[in-house]
């Protein structure tokens, strides 16, 4: 009988997360930790495509869009130039992020959507922060039935 049933699931877990190498690429560091979205002060936008393994049907590829922006300081306007209507003052402090990314590989097809949201406190007059951040994350996965069809005629391993 094994004494550790829920750590084993807990470690095969973390190396399934591991193995997308997609969500650890720099432009969708918040998936990790959302404490960041929004650590740059000004609005950033990254989208990523990668194709694997070019000239082979059905080869795995992963695309994605995120970004991330604080939400500034501004009294009399907003940061468009137009006057501020809505008497909202952040001050600099609310940080928000998102990405989407989908994954194919053969039959199999992943989108995940993620959303951020961070909040910045100064902790000094030298612009060191201390940064809190809350994440929610949609996980969608599909299957191509069709690609699993064990009587396709070209498939050599199944006519020995």
């Amino acid at each position: 009988m094994n004494k550790y049933p829920f750590a084993y699931k807990i470690s095969f877990l973390l190396v399934l997360g591991l193995y997308s190498n997609s969500y650890f690429s720099l432009e969708y560091e918040q998936f990790i930790n959302p404490a960041i979205a929004g650590r740059d002060k000004y609005p950033i936008i990254n989208i990523s495509h990668q194709q694997y393994w070019i000239g082979t049907p059905y080869a795995p590829n992963s695309t994605g869009l995120g970004g991330s922006m604080r939400l500034g300081s501004f009294d009399f306007y907003n940061p468009m130039g137009l006057l501020n209507k809505t008497g909202f003052f952040s001050g600099g402090r609310v940080g928000l992020g998102d990405f989407i990314l989908q994954e194919k590989d053969g039959s199999l097809t992943s989108c995940c959507f993620s959303g951020s949201y961070a909040y910045f406190l100064p902790l000094n007059k030298s612009n060191t922060e201390l940064s809190f951040g809350l994440s929610t994350q949609l996980l969608y996965y599909s299957v191509d039935q069709s690609f699993l069809n064990p009587l396709d005629q070209n498939d050599p391993e199944l006519l020995k």
